[in-house]
């Protein structure tokens, strides 16, 4: 198998290869990337490529110079994408700046049929027949030079794509549903890109137990924490364990820098010491200088008013979710099976169906619907459905 892979290390070998791809009618796509698990921040380490008649396709974006070409065949749209679980990597290739088009999520389609949601290696075996590797998952991707056994892996994730897309493609129209997993792949290529969560959501529970100095120094630690990281390439919490910056933020003190064990060796260090030392006393000093009660707590409670509106707010929604939302959750377990309903609308979604962040498609409107008018739910306050 090894020598059906062509390996592309050069932004010249890129370009022939493109030129190539861009004339075929579909493309299976993966692509392998490193999330601060070896390296700093969200890294493309390989992309695999894969058409029945140019074989695997592997691309080195840690050795090629430019590849302004591969985004031109992601973004071409008549070409057609075959994926498989694609969400994360489309994140990836927004944050890049890419905008992929003409998208088949065969998972999404897998779903649209009834079928239970799988690994790619165990739908290639349920659906195809052809059993696969996934013991390099978890592989260090930035390292070079690849091993065989990874290259090997790699091309496994594309090999099987057409095989398996057209075996869903067959189920899809069998059961009718080509409109629907149409306009889910329309769906996921507009896809807004997630907002990253901001400190007080993903420290929650840290920033509720701080008062409000703590929680000023615990801020400042951790931008001067991301500094260091990316300055020696690893990830945050390979970098300083969040406990020693919530230790060194409630002690406001240092004293125990030389006996901290989780800490990188490369920033363990006199001058990392003396930036830490620094970095206490500005935020000390701005508290001060600004007045600020550094004792007050750091999440203050709410207002009775506004929690009277919260709770308002809530009882609302579960009104609307128990009145209408879940009795159509319950015609579509009847129609459907689970399965599928589950698919359609899961006790995850209710919540954003109804206060309007997650906007129903078309298809699932309608279906949605038809259930409403059939069981004799009311649906007037269910604006979402409108």
């Amino acid at each position: 198998m090894a020598g059906t892979i062509n390996y592309i290390t050069t932004t010249a070998e890129l370009k022939a290869v493109i030129q190539i791809l861009l004339k075929e009618e579909a493309v299976g796509i993966d692509l392998e990337f490193d999330k601060n698990h070896f390296r700093y921040g969200f890294n493309l380490c390989l992309i695999q490529l894969f058409t029945p008649k140019t074989g695997c396709i592997i691309i080195d974006p840690l050795a090629v110079d430019d590849l302004s070409d591969f985004y031109d065949l992601v973004n071409a749209e008549h070409v057609l994408k075959i994926t498989y679980a694609f969400g994360e990597d489309l994140r990836l290739f927004f944050e890049l700046g890419c905008s992929p088009k003409n998208i088949y999520d065969i998972a999404i389609a897998r779903s649209v049929c009834g079928m239970p949601n799988l690994s790619l290696s165990n739908a290639l075996v349920q659906d195809v027949g052809v059993e696969s590797s996934n013991d390099l998952q978890r592989s260090n991707w930035c390292e070079r030079p690849l091993s065989e056994a990874q290259l090997l892996y790699a091309a496994e994730d594309v090999l099987f794509l057409h095989d398996l897309y057209q075996f869903i493609d067959a189920e899809v129209k069998k059961v009718g549903r080509l409109a629907w997993v149409e306009e889910e792949m329309r769906i996921l290529e507009r896809a807004p890109l997630i907002g990253e969560v901001s400190l007080d959501q993903f420290y929650f529970k840290e920033r509720k137990e701080m008062n409000l100095g703590e929680w000023e120094r615990f801020k400042a630690l951790h931008e001067v924490r991301e500094d260091l990281a990316k300055s020696i390439d690893r990830p945050t919490y390979k970098v300083m364990d969040r406990s020693i910056l919530m230790d060194i933020a409630q002690s406001n003190s240092l004293k125990k820098w030389k006996s901290y064990k989780r800490i990188h060796r490369k920033v363990h260090t006199p001058e990392t010491l003396q930036l830490l030392e620094e970095t206490l006393k500005e935020v000390n000093r701005q508290l001060e200088n600004q007045g600020m009660d550094a004792l007050q707590p750091a999440r203050k409670p709410l207002p009775y008013e506004e929690k009277v509106m919260r709770s308002r707010e809530k009882s609302k929604i579960a009104a609307v979710r128990d009145a209408v939302l879940i009795p159509i959750k319950q015609g579509l377990d009847q129609r459907y099976g689970e399965t599928i309903s589950t698919f359609l609308l899961s006790k995850r979604q209710m919540e954003n169906v109804i206060t309007g962040d997650y906007m129903l498609p078309v298809y699932r409107k309608k279906i949605f619907l038809e259930i409403a008018k059939n069981n004799n739910i009311d649906i007037d306050k269910a604006e979402f459905l409108k």
